[in-house]
């Protein structure tokens, strides 16, 4: 189970995309005071799919968005629930749309490799990457793809859920994930970012709330009071440019820096190839910069869409 906020961003430009007014109640739209985010559960579990002669194993993800409240709303507040699925892997190699099989995208886990000479005792963490790309519904006639990236984010010490006065582990992530149109090269949806922490090692079926009674205590709890009182959406992001790190681009690229420490960027490379970068920047305090924070690493995963027709991207992960 997670736990954390979900918040849309343009993909032309990066401008936040507010919770949409039909979600809000009147008081907080008179008072100026639109959310910039949605509060997130969200329960996952692994399954074994068949189809015909077809074995899978998918990964089935339920999610609650907790919509705002104000006064006595939010002693049961209202929810939107969703269910999804995830290819993980399949026996058949057949991806086409609307075919009888359970295979319906792709899949990829990466993670980093130790140093040699790395003190196995330092506790540095090892950064882990998963990306899906999902096969959709055409779009104007055109293929579409929904792409999705998790990124590991070094655990936090915070209040335990269960007491206030003692402090826990939490393991984070932070999701990130579109549509796109590859024949196109477009980016046909916002880009949606979602960071949360690990909140329980089992899958609770998405089940808060139901039959009512879910509360705003309860909710700020589950995400961490430091979080729930200061929403990621509205931060600052940071800037950075669109230098070709890896090589190989042509040109015509756009970069957008977004909240959350991600950077998105989409172009073509020198062969004529669509590729889109997914970038989460990893920070620490510098020694002796009484708090000043500086840039430690980044996670690059990097699709490229070798031809006009391909959903089917090769994907790279680079660890700097």
């Amino acid at each position: 189970d997670y736990a954390g906020h979900s918040a849309t961003f343009s993909s032309a430009d990066g401008h936040l995309i507010p919770v949409p007014e039909h979600f809000v109640p009147q008081p907080l739209i008179e008072w100026g005071q639109i959310p910039s985010c949605l509060e997130l559960l969200s329960s996952e579990d692994v399954a074994i799919a068949t189809a015909g002669k077809e074995i899978g194993v998918q990964l089935e993800r339920g999610t609650v968005s907790v919509l705002p409240e104000v006064g006595c709303g939010v002693d049961n507040l209202d929810t939107m629930r969703t269910v999804g699925t995830l290819q993980l892997s399949t026996s058949s190699e057949s991806t086409a749309s609307g075919s009888d099989g359970i295979s319906t995208g792709q899949f990829f886990a990466f993670e980093e490799n130790e140093d040699e000479g790395e003190d196995e005792d330092d506790g540095d963490e090892h950064r882990q990457v998963l990306a899906w790309q999902t096969e959709m519904t055409p779009l104007r006639e055109a293929s579409r793809v929904k792409v999705e990236t998790v990124f590991s984010v070094p655990a936090e010490m915070a209040a335990s859920i269960d007491e206030d006065d003692v402090e826990a582990s939490f393991e984070r992530r932070i999701r990130v994930y579109f549509e796109a149109l590859p024949s196109e090269k477009e980016i046909s949806s916002p880009i949606s970012i979602v960071p949360e922490r690990r909140i329980g090692d089992v899958g609770s079926g998405a089940q808060w709330g139901v039959g009512g009674g879910l509360d705003g205590r309860t909710v700020s709890k589950l995400i961490g009071k430091d979080s729930a009182s200061k929403p990621f959406a509205k931060s600052e992001p940071l800037v950075v440019g669109s230098d070709d790190e890896e090589g190989g681009l042509g040109g015509d690229e756009v970069t957008l820096s977004l909240p959350g420490n991600i950077v998105f960027r989409r172009g073509t490379t020198d062969d004529g190839s669509w590729f889109i970068d997914l970038i989460f920047v990893l920070m620490a305090a510098s020694e002796g910069g009484e708090g000043k924070m500086m840039i430690s690493g980044t996670t690059t995963v990097r699709r490229i869409f070798d031809s006009d027709d391909s959903i089917s991207p090769t994907v790279n992960c680079y660890f700097q």
